[in-house]
């Protein structure tokens, strides 16, 4: 008890390392707001609480409007990627966005894929969703892949993967890869 005291003591007295921040927020908030900014936020907050309530719930019509129009296209360009990457399997996302993975037909799960078929659907659902989301907004000009294809893919696997980064960067867009397999050097434009 008397070492629970003493050490009580010690961290009453001990400097608080969030103290300056704490000062700094104190003097922030001490200004007075701007009404017209006050009401820009306050609007903002209600416009994002109204999209998760609309877009939270899986009975949403606005939800299966977007999920309507937009997941065709997801699951075609998800269904491109795998091809491109040598998968013969189907990962269909459902409403939901929900995925299933088929396989001749055969309902899989994701842990029954190879550690290297793990790492090129993983590739495929990141270049998919990008494609949509292009789509819908603007161009992405930057693709990074940090060590993807450093542990789990086969020659032929990583070879394939390496194919589709390089279609990738013919369409305009900037890939750096980052990566530790040096057996990756020959097949880059560049090396930093």
């Amino acid at each position: 008890l008397t070492s629970l005291r003493t050490e009580k003591a010690a961290k009453m007295l001990a400097v608080n390392p969030h103290a300056t921040l704490l000062e700094s927020l104190e003097l922030e908030l001490a200004e007075p707001m701007d009404g017209a900014e006050f009401d820009r936020l306050d609007l903002e907050i209600r416009h994002h609480k109204y999209l998760e309530k609309v877009l939270g719930r899986k009975d949403s019509e606005v939800r299966r409007l977007i999920t309507g129009k937009w997941l065709p296209k997801l699951n075609e360009r998800l269904s491109y990627y795998l091809s491109r990457l040598g998968l013969p399997y189907i990962v269909i996302f459902k409403d939901d966005m929900t995925a299933a993975i088929f396989h001749f037909e055969q309902k899989m799960v994701y842990s029954d894929l190879s550690s290297g078929e793990e790492e090129r659907v993983i590739l495929a659902l990141n270049l998919a969703f990008r494609d949509v989301f292009e789509a819908l907004h603007f161009p992405i000009n930057f693709l990074l892949i940090d060590e993807r294809l450093d542990v789990g893919l086969d020659g032929a696997g990583r070879q394939r993967c390496v194919n589709v980064l390089k279609e990738v960067a013919l369409t305009g867009r900037s890939v750096l890869m980052i990566t530790h397999n040096t057996g990756l050097v020959d097949q880059a434009d560049r090396i930093i």
